[in-house]
């Protein structure tokens, strides 16, 4: 049985408790027997139980898990994470993530990921063309080829004297776009040279080893009907000479003469005059730089359908 004052176990039949000496009441016994909690200050703590050290817990001395603790917060260890607490919760290391990794291995670039990509210096040597990839390429498209003769013969039609000729016997002369009076017609010969040059260059444009001028001419090829920019302008300037009042005085003054010569001589073969071989230079030329110009467009219908 237990005693009702202090909850122990005493013998049966005890008058007094053996632990507090309360007299002890007899109590049936039952399943319906609850036990009751001891009055508050009854219960008295054995001799010889723990009793708490004074002060309550006492942090192990230094020596005992060399992790002694200080006011402020728990501190790491030297030689552990070199990351010490520090009151405030944590902080980032100066520099983020970009801190390289210095002992043989790979080196973060200084400002993190976001370097700029600077394209890689190529060393081209002297020569700012490859003539043996032009050779290689003219040889593999004949269309191309034909547009690059066309372009030159643009190109010299522009500067060469002889647009309109004529001739008396053996007397000739000739006057081109830069004639001394031709006027306009300089503004026309230089637009030309212009365009014939920007042909050849735009021709030759994977080959050219300026890495301004590839990605103008990448750029400018890749406009919609590109190939026929630059041959519709030469044809453009082509009338515009060709029906010039200065060549068409020159055409004209020639035929009358020519008449004039045959009604009184009965024959005019001593004299002769018109277009040279600048005139048909250019107009021969304008018809072979359309002619990739067609080929393309071609090509591009088919790939369509």
């Amino acid at each position: 049985m237990r005693c009702s004052n202090c909850g122990n176990e005493i013998p049966d039949n005890s008058a007094f408790c053996t632990s507090c000496g309360a007299p002890v009441t007899s109590q049936p016994m039952g399943n319906d027997q609850s036990y009751q909690q001891p009055q508050q200050g009854a219960y008295q703590q054995p001799q010889g139980a723990y009793q708490q050290p004074q002060g309550g817990y006492q942090q192990p001395q230094q020596g005992d898990y060399n992790q002694p603790y200080q006011q402020g917060g728990y501190q790491q260890p030297q030689g552990g994470y070199n990351q010490p607490y520090q009151q405030g919760g944590y902080q980032q290391p100066q520099g983020g993530y970009n801190q390289p990794y210095q002992q043989g291995g790979y080196q973060q670039p200084q400002g993190g990921y976001n370097q700029p990509y600077q394209q890689p210096q190529v060393n081209y040597g002297g020569s700012k063309v490859d003539f043996q990839g032009v050779v290689s390429d003219l040889k593999t498209n004949i269309f191309k080829t034909i547009g690059l003769v066309g372009a030159i013969l643009i190109f010299l039609s522009s500067f060469l004297p002889g647009w309109v000729y004529a001739k008396y016997g053996s007397d000739s002369e000739s006057a081109g776009l830069f004639a001394e009076d031709g006027g306009i017609l300089k503004l026309y010969g230089i637009l030309l040279l212009i365009i014939s040059l920007a042909m050849i260059v735009f021709a030759l444009s994977d080959f050219i080893r300026v890495p301004a001028i590839k990605n103008f001419a990448q750029k400018f090829n890749s406009l919609p009907f590109s190939a026929f920019y630059l041959p519709a302008a030469s044809l453009i300037l082509f009338f515009l000479a060709t029906f010039n009042s200065n060549f068409r005085d020159v055409i004209d003054a020639i035929n009358e003469i020519k008449d004039m010569y045959s009604s009184w001589m009965g024959s005019s073969s001593d004299i002769s005059g018109g277009y040279g071989y600048a005139f048909w230079f250019c107009l021969i030329g304008i018809i072979l730089t359309l002619v990739p110009a067609v080929m393309s467009l071609i090509n591009k219908n088919k790939n369509t359908y």
